[in-house]
């Protein structure tokens, strides 16, 4: 297993872990109440609450890419494999 194997299970484990999900969950939440209580006139309220959720969005959008990126490494590491070898793996 390469490190980009193993940083998608490392990312998997943590989109998985239910404190993570309630964290992101709870912030998801906060910032969509802040966006709906903001007064439209604070300009700059406005523009943190929108790159706090941005950010946030982020975060979570890199994580999903570790795990895309291991399976890429994955299945690029199984095409190196010879077939027969692949075929008879136990």
């Amino acid at each position: 297993m390469n490190q980009e194997q193993m940083r998608a299970v490392d990312a998997q484990q943590l989109l998985d872990n239910p404190v993570f999900k309630g964290a992101v969950e709870h912030m998801e939440a906060y910032l969509e109440t802040q966006a709906l209580n903001v007064n439209p006139a604070d300009k700059d309220l406005c523009t943190k609450v929108i790159i706090s959720k941005q950010m946030l969005r982020g975060v979570v959008r890199e994580i999903h890419r570790y795990i895309e990126t291991g399976q890429v490494a994955a299945m690029q590491e199984l095409k190196k494999t010879p077939l027969k070898d692949r075929v008879f793996q136990r």
